[in-house]
């Protein structure tokens, strides 16, 4: 959590990392219908650039990604 109040009407900000869009869709289309804001990754690199942007409440990233995987992206953002 980044210390900010949800605003309860829109949810919290999820953001969604995989390089899969079959997952990538799926997942924003459950969040939003159960009225949480998403916003999607498809690399780690852009991860860190979208975190960074609009430091999300939560991430859910996929471990197996091509370039930058999950763990190697997430001990970057973890240094930040």
């Amino acid at each position: 959590m980044n210390g900010r109040e949800t605003d309860p009407i829109k949810g919290a900000l999820i953001e969604v990392v995989d390089d899969h869009s079959t997952t990538v869709e799926f997942l924003e289309d459950l969040l939003t219908f159960n009225h949480y804001r998403v916003v999607i990754a498809r690399n780690g690199i852009d991860a860190i650039e979208v975190a960074k942007k609009h430091q999300p409440d939560l991430i859910l990233m996929d471990v197996l990604m091509p370039g930058k995987d999950g763990i190697a992206t997430c001990r970057e953002m973890k240094k930040d």
